[in-house]
């Protein structure tokens, strides 16, 4: 387990919402990351089955259907035509814009332990957030044309969660199970909130760059994450419940710690990015969010 000191708390991220298209493959933890997807070969015979594997689990079908491609470990190309088939079929609505999204393609790399995942938009993207915050939908999120993330399958893990307990600091584990990490390798993605959210909630909410997404299952429920900095450089992350399709707002402390860890774990794997490397010297300043 990861020992990890005890940070002031602060309110979650909702950031990862049209970015959270990916499935996934990777090195167990602790281990060196292995050769960049995109140093490898990708295998061109993977091919997105035509009946979609939707998560019975996950409540929005255009969220169902991406985490189901992730438990089959499917790789391939899903086009924005493929994904409106199935939904029309089964006659599905969702809240997110998936016509906003051309394609997303999954390429195994040599390794098996790691594959590339590219979204590719219309173009350059500017969206209200699908989601409502305190009743209100709170900003937009914005990202490149094509984003290009780094993936890796981490299977089960625990983690050290600090906890105050009648006044003293202790530590408990948390268990996660089929942890997926994605590095956003190329491309840019932000949430960028109202200016008056943002100064009626302070430093709690933040527009943020994110440098990462996550999934796991976290006491049974199928939980998104993103993860990022704010703009003073300080750590960020938010979850979502996918079972209840909603924000996790103000987010469970357990939750804090996972991002916080989580992220300078996909960091230490894929160094050199600039928001990274301009950033890494603030660290969490403010808490680990």
């Amino acid at each position: 387990m990861i020992d990890i000191p005890p940070r002031p708390a602060s309110l979650l991220r909702s950031t990862f919402l049209l970015a959270w298209l990916a499935c996934a493959s990777a090195p167990a933890w602790g281990q060196e990351a292995p050769a960049t997807a995109q140093e490898s070969t990708p295998v061109p015979t993977d091919v997105i089955p035509e009946e979609l594997p939707f998560e019975t689990r996950v409540k929005d079908p255009v969220f169902s259907a991406l985490v189901g491609l992730v438990s089959s470990n499917s790789y391939g190309t899903l086009s924005r035509e493929q994904l409106a088939r199935n939904l029309e079929r089964r006659n599905l609505k969702s809240k997110l814009p998936y016509q906003e999204v051309q394609s997303v393609t999954r390429a195994r790399g040599t390794d098996d332990r790691t594959a590339t995942v590219t979204v590719s938009f219309d173009g350059d993207l500017k969206l209200p957030v699908p989601y409502s915050l305190l009743g209100y939908h709170p900003g937009s999120f914005l990202a490149s044309q094509d984003c290009v993330f780094r993936e890796w399958i981490i299977g089960d893990l625990t983690l050290d969660h600090p906890e105050k307990v009648k006044g003293e600091w202790t530590h408990r584990p948390i268990h996660l199970k089929r942890v997926h990490l994605y590095g956003l390798d190329r491309g840019k993605i932000s949430i960028d909130f109202d200016g008056w959210l943002d100064t009626m909630l302070g430093g709690t909410l933040d527009d943020t760059d994110v440098v990462g997404l996550i999934l796991f299952e976290y006491e049974g429920v199928w939980t998104g994450m993103a993860t990022g900095y704010s703009k003073k450089g300080s750590g960020r992350s938010g979850a979502f419940n996918f079972e209840e399709d909603e924000i996790m707002f103000p987010g469970p402390e357990e939750m804090k710690t996972i991002g916080r860890t989580l992220r300078k774990k996909i960091e230490s794997w894929l160094p050199g990015w600039p928001v990274w490397s301009e950033r890494m010297g603030s660290g969490d300043s403010g808490g680990a969010r």
